[in-house]
């Protein structure tokens, strides 16, 4: 971004483009290694919000409305991405006693592709949120 904003007012000046130099390419990811600061991230929902969501989606027996509800249970208590949440297929859930076995075959974690393996035991009884037997349903 910065060296595009240096290209542009060089260009606009009618000066001569420093950005095209490649000693200048590489000083600038240098400076914001001793420089920079970590990204913005994104707050995790807290569990009382997700359980709120899903006592307002509880009630109700329709098919979407369901799946929403056991895809934002999975999603969060499997620490999954908005990515791998969205290519899970049926053929990588394992159904044991004790909860469910999720394989993914691609994450962006996963940079070698060996896959990743995550268990989700089955909740507390009584609790509002069982990603489990959300996903049962």
């Amino acid at each position: 971004m910065r060296l595009t904003a240096l290209s542009k007012w060089h260009q606009f000046q009618g000066f001569a483009d420093p950005t095209d130099n490649p000693d200048v390419r590489k000083t600038l990811p240098g400076i914001a290694r001793i420089h920079g600061k970590p990204k913005k991230k994104a707050k995790a929902l807290p569990i009382e919000d997700l359980e709120k969501i899903v006592a307002m989606l509880q009630p109700d027996t329709d098919l979407p409305i369901l799946r929403n509800s056991a895809l934002l249970q999975v999603a969060f208590f499997g620490a999954f991405r908005r990515s791998e949440i969205a290519v899970l297929t049926a053929e990588e859930i394992a159904w044991e006693p004790e909860g469910l076995v999720i394989t993914l075959t691609h994450s962006k974690t996963d940079q070698d592709g060996e896959g990743i393996t995550k268990a989700i035991p089955y909740g507390e009884c009584g609790g509002i949120c069982c990603p489990a037997t959300a996903l049962k349903l």
